[in-house]
């Protein structure tokens, strides 16, 4: 995992993305092999000639704890940077398996019974300077203790 600390929800995106080994994986796409992590990272990236590259952070941090239930409603953003001069398509492709991974699916958080994930479309996809950049929303969903 990378240096620094995540949260259980940001800990278990990471556990998913890194361990999307399959032929265009997000794990294989980012440059990472079945035993290193690709360039996945949380909060903030590493910008170098190395692309494309996830990075993921929590944008909400809302828990609620009452005496009939905790629930936690937040919103994640993932962005997907691939360089300009492999296109828009090289972006966009890394961009959908990603939300192929994680739209609809069930994360282990500590002290939940049950969270999902829900993407918001398919991203906006931008160019800034010579990147491509793709901005995808998921509203994180916990529930139970």
């Amino acid at each position: 995992m990378p240096v620094g600390t995540m949260s259980d929800i940001e800990a278990a995106v990471y556990s998913r993305l890194t361990s999307d080994n399959d032929v265009g994986g997000v794990n294989i796409l980012t440059g990472g092999t079945m035993t290193t992590p690709g360039r996945i990272y949380p909060i903030e990236g590493r910008f170098d000639d190395k692309m494309p590259i996830v990075v993921f952070d929590l944008v909400t941090d809302t828990i609620d704890a009452t005496f009939a239930v905790d629930h936690a409603d937040n919103e994640l953003q993932i962005d997907v940077f691939g360089h300009k001069k492999d296109g828009a398509l090289a972006a966009r492709t890394l961009a959908d398996r990603v939300i192929e991974q994680l739209h609809r699916t069930a994360i282990p958080i500590v002290g939940f019974s049950s969270c999902r994930l829900q993407a918001f479309g398919r991203g906006l996809l931008t160019i800034e300077d010579d990147v491509f950049r793709v901005m995808l929303r998921f509203r994180v969903m916990a529930t139970g203790s």
